[in-house]
């Protein structure tokens, strides 16, 4: 028997084997509807979210998951469009409205994706999502909406760099459709001050995100 080369045959048979047997990575888009607040705060940003994620199985009813996505966030509240009174005295109203705190951000994160198989044949899951995640400020404004005003202004108030968490709840479709799709419900709250300094409260952003993606 030639041992050099039943040697070589069996280490090639392994490798190939091995890689055979490597998990496929899971990648696509999922995006939807985001219900943005302030704590404290009061009403509700109504905005959207849209991201990419990829999964890699490391055991076999787990998963890890990073997604990088873009994220509106922030918060509503009622007040009064005012301006500098010029004898001193109280400001004068110009309009009664809806102020909306806008904060978009990127977000980044890496989370546990554990799943119970519904039908093993077509691949279709329940998952859980659970992990950490950063937001990156892209852009922050301040509207102002009122009967008699419509004002846009800029402002500069907000930490460029917000920890967070996420966790969530989804189902997979599996492959009962040309590709497979994804619902899912998730929470996106904030672990740090999102406001720049100490001249306010301490406020922390939170969302519900209402979402549907499909896997490439």
């Amino acid at each position: 028997m030639h041992f050099p080369r039943f040697t070589f045959c069996s280490v090639l048979l392994l490798l190939t084997a091995s890689v055979a047997a490597q998990p496929s990575l899971d990648y696509g888009a999922i995006g939807g509807l985001s219900l943005a607040s302030q704590s404290p705060g009061d009403d509700t940003r109504t905005g959207f979210n849209l991201g990419l994620f990829a999964d890699y199985p490391v055991l076999p009813y787990v998963s890890v998951s990073f997604e990088a996505a873009f994220a509106q966030k922030g918060q509503n509240f009622d007040g009064e469009l005012t301006q500098p009174n010029d004898e001193d005295g109280d400001p004068i109203v110009l309009d009664e409205g809806t102020f909306t705190v806008a904060l978009d951000y990127a977000s980044f994160t890496l989370a546990a994706k554990p799943f119970v198989s519904l039908h093993r044949r077509t691949g279709a899951a329940l998952y859980a999502v659970a992990g950490p995640r950063l937001d990156v400020l892209v852009r922050e404004k301040l509207l102002f909406e009122g009967p008699e005003e419509s004002v846009r202004f800029s402002i500069d108030e907000h930490e460029v760099t917000v920890w967070g968490y996420d966790v969530g709840l989804g189902v997979r479709s599996g492959t009962l459709l040309p590709v497979p799709l994804l619902a899912e419900i998730r929470f996106s709250g904030g672990l740090t001050n999102a406001f720049d300094g100490t001249s306010r409260p301490t406020t922390r952003n939170q969302v519900v995100q209402l979402r549907a993606g499909v896997e490439f």
